[in-house]
């Protein structure tokens, strides 16, 4: 594939660490798509899955138990992405212009089910963690928001949520967005992964550590929630790491002719890489063995029991298959 590349473009390429010939693949790479994987079989029980059973499940604890003690264990937390997923119906509806509970009523009856989405979102409203926050910046702007519900003024709440001169929800980062509320604790996702540190990493001094890679411009606020969130565990002492996704994983955009995407200023514009991007990261760890969880993939307190537990299996499992490797290595 030729490319008509200028000299700012071939600075912009080595600015992320990247050369041509990698952009030219990926651009190739749009072109002729991407082929199917031809699957054999499912997985099945001994056929690809490990069944253990009830006295292999306590081995594994017991492994689990010895090596976390050891400080052998550590988590690493995927936390960069923004939360505009989470929120992309409700982008919608917002940019739909004006939106009232009679509007989303009529649109819903004629099978909208972004229409539908957002009558059960606002039906459901007070129940959700970032509630408090919400009902404060629309108190600083002297409104009601039981009011603004009872009225079906959707539109003045979905600006307070959404709008990047308000809480602008969507942009945040997921890992510090609230998450949880049992009525009197509101917590991220952030205070969520030092507890499931704590059941599942800790050593035997009370250390636990963790490594979240973020956004260059959103560290400051996660070594802030850091800090909040461990002060709920003083019996623990946090280690926390932080970094960020290489720009050398990042892809090229393409238009609809495979050919360079470029911004109103002329610029190639590369878009962050999936998860496999931090492979870089992961093998900069200086840790023997690593549960790698995403940020948003987190349950309440009051859920946990059978995912710590499940964990500490799925560790002890890791730890049993690692010694097996080290002994067949040292036989030979």
């Amino acid at each position: 594939m030729k490319l008509n590349l200028s000299e700012q473009d071939h600075n912009q390429i080595r600015e992320h660490g990247l050369n041509v010939e990698t952009v030219q693949s990926q651009l190739q790479r749009f072109s002729d798509g991407i082929p199917f994987s031809t699957l054999e079989r499912a997985c099945t029980i001994n056929d690809g899955i490990n069944h253990l059973n009830e006295s292999e499940r306590s081995s594994a604890i017991a492994a689990h138990s010895e090596a976390a003690a050891q400080g052998r264990f550590m988590k690493m937390v995927p936390a960069s992405g923004a939360a505009s997923r989470m929120f992309k119906t409700l982008l919608a509806l917002h940019g739909s212009g004006f939106c009232t509970r009679a509007d989303l009523r009529a649109r819903a009856a004629d099978g909208d089910e972004d229409a539908a989405f957002g009558l059960a979102f606002f039906d459901g409203l007070t129940d959700f963690a970032f509630y408090p926050q919400l009902d404060t910046n629309l108190a600083e702007q002297e409104l009601g928001t039981d009011d603004l519900l009872d009225s079906g003024d959707y539109s003045t709440i979905l600006y307070a949520l959404l709008d990047d001169i308000s809480l602008n929800m969507a942009e945040q980062p997921k890992g510090l967005i609230a998450f949880h509320w049992d009525g009197d604790d509101i917590r991220t996702p952030v205070a969520e992964h030092l507890l499931e540190a704590i059941e599942t990493v800790a050593a035997s001094d009370g250390t636990a550590t963790l490594h979240f890679t973020v956004s260059p411009e959103h560290e400051a606020a996660f070594k802030r929630e850091v800090e909040t969130a461990a002060a709920l565990y003083p019996d623990t002492k946090f280690t926390v790491e932080f970094s960020h996704q290489s720009p050398s994983t990042d892809t090229i955009a393409a238009d609809m002719n495979d050919q360079p995407f470029r911004d109103e200023d002329g610029r190639l514009l590369f878009r962050p890489g999936g998860h496999g991007a931090l492979l870089k990261n992961l093998n900069e760890l200086q840790a023997d063995l690593v549960f790698i969880k995403n940020v948003d993939n987190v349950l309440p307190p009051s859920k946990t029991a059978d995912s710590f537990l499940e964990k500490r299996v799925l560790g002890g499992y890791a730890v049993q298959l690692l010694a097996t490797r080290d002994e067949a290595l040292h036989d030979l």
